[in-house]
């Protein structure tokens, strides 16, 4: 799931939701986070490693020799990796996939959070979480949606976009996905009403993804 969405992407999944919500009187909302977790505990252990090898090379080859700039080197390298995303990016590749999968879980239960306090307590919410780093899908149904659906409701969906994103873009995989959700949600929660108390824009973590 190394993918993200354009402006285009999102106006497109924000008008699926839209009409999804047509078919049922739960709220549907699209979170899509570049990344779950800054991951610093990695970020530092990886780059205090690599630190030490542009560091050796230069003393080996006696180009600097005085640990005071070589030191400065290592600080460097760390900072950088601290700051520059690519770098960044690089280093989650080192952490166990069951770390991520936590980490990223952890995030989606604290957007519902977030988004179900703008909610009230009798409309029913459903959260679909997506973390691009993590190659993470995860599906949070609110209390009211979680009485009469289980949790295993969201598998094959779950299971269908994993496969779906590996040959259509992001986007076109989100809009079948939420179609799929719609579909499922209308069962036990026919439209009502049409009143929205969220936007159906696609939702992106600022503090995680500072540039969109």
């Amino acid at each position: 799931m190394v993918k993200s969405l354009t402006k285009q992407d999102k106006q497109k999944i924000s008008a699926a939701i839209t009409e999804a919500e047509k078919a049922t009187s739960a709220e549907i909302v699209l979170v899509v986070a570049e990344t779950s977790d800054t991951y610093q505990d990695y970020v530092l252990l990886v780059a205090l490693a690599v630190s030490g090898l542009p560091a050796g090379i230069l003393w080996t080859e006696n180009l600097l020799t005085e640990f005071p700039y070589l030191f400065i080197v290592q600080l460097v390298v760390i900072a950088l990796f601290s700051f520059v995303p690519v770098l960044r990016n690089f280093c989650i590749r080192f952490v166990p996939k069951r770390i991520q999968h936590y980490r990223a879980a952890h995030r989606a239960y604290g957007e519902y959070i977030n988004i179900s306090q703008n909610i009230p307590a009798t409309v029913p919410v459903l959260i679909f979480y997506i973390s691009i780093a993590e190659h993470y899908a995860h599906i949070v149904a609110g209390r009211l949606v979680h009485e009469k659906m289980p949790n295993e409701t969201w598998d094959s969906i779950i299971d269908e976009f994993a496969k779906r994103i590996t040959t259509k873009d992001l986007a076109e995989a989100c809009i079948e996905a939420t179609q799929n959700i719609t579909s499922k949600l209308a069962q036990y929660f026919p439209a009502e009403n049409t009143k929205n108390y969220i936007s159906d824009e696609v939702i992106i973590p600022e503090i995680l993804n500072p540039k969109t």
